[in-house]
């Protein structure tokens, strides 16, 4: 999980410095960037830089910040709110100061409206069977992605991870994304960090970010249109950090060097 935590963390600096950073490996990501250096943006750096160095803070140092002048109950909030309140500040200097004209890029309008339901066509049985193979290597990757974060917060929290009940999660969520022309339903990496570090505890959280959608979709495209990509790649990027292990390697590297390299290899 380690290893997967390191690739989505670089793979977000391409919306911190402008470069198309590209690879499906650590080493890919590294030479993608070096060659494509002449393509960094500074005002971009800077603003998704100044946006990573907020957040690292909220979470790492959150009793400079709230601690040491909120009681305690406000300081908790404070510090799950801080993150909205970066969000609603940079699209509102993105619109003022028109960040676009800068080079500084935004997501842009998001299409409105919501899916049309309806059943899901196939032309033949020899088209389903054609789609088989394919469909199954999805639902592996799926389970096995879901599970290993699922897993891991599991154990980081405490709390007892079941893999039947997650399957049954995973399969009843992608038979209904059927019905919507939705792509196949997973448990993300950099999403499950961020509603962590949001305080998110049960599936209320989930329900929240499906209505905060809907509005998106139907009344609030234009108003985030001009949010920085930067500052999302700067929020994935702090959310991520907790999924870096470094305590295990330290723990090796104390006690058998070798296991500490075939870590630093594999993971």
């Amino acid at each position: 999980l380690s290893g997967a935590a390191v690739l989505i963390f670089v793979s977000q600096l391409k919306y911190l410095t402008n470069i198309a950073v590209s690879g499906n490996t650590l080493p890919g990501y590294t030479a993608s960037l070096v060659t494509q250096l002449s393509t960094f943006h500074l005002p971009t750096f800077i603003i998704g830089g100044s946006a990573f160095i907020l957040f690292m803070l909220n979470r790492y140092a959150s009793g400079l910040l709230w601690q040491s002048w909120l009681p305690a109950s406000k300081a908790k909030w404070a510090g799950r709110l801080f993150p909205l309140v970066v969000v609603i500040v940079a699209i509102f200097l993105s619109h003022i100061d028109n960040w676009s004209s800068r080079g500084i890029r935004g997501i842009g309008e998001i299409p409105t409206g919501l899916p049309m339901l309806s059943m899901p066509e196939f032309e033949s049985l020899s088209q389903v069977a054609t789609m088989l193979p394919t469909a199954g290597l999805m639902a592996l990757i799926v389970f096995v992605s879901s599970s290993s974060v699922a897993s891991t917060y599991a154990r980081l929290r405490g709390e007892k991870f079941d893999a039947n009940q997650e399957l049954k999660g995973l399969g009843l969520a992608n038979i209904a994304g059927g019905f919507s022309q939705s792509f196949p339903v997973a448990g993300g990496f950099s999403r499950t960090a961020i509603n962590v570090d949001s305080g998110a505890k049960t599936p209320l959280a989930s329900l929240i970010t499906v209505i905060i959608m809907v509005a998106t979709l139907l009344v609030l495209n234009e108003a985030i249109a001009p949010l920085p990509y930067a500052l999302l790649g700067a929020m994935i990027m702090a959310s991520i950090v907790s999924l870096i292990d470094v305590d295990t390697f330290k723990t090796a590297l104390k006690t058998d060097r070798l296991d500490a390299m075939s870590f630093a290899a594999t993971f």
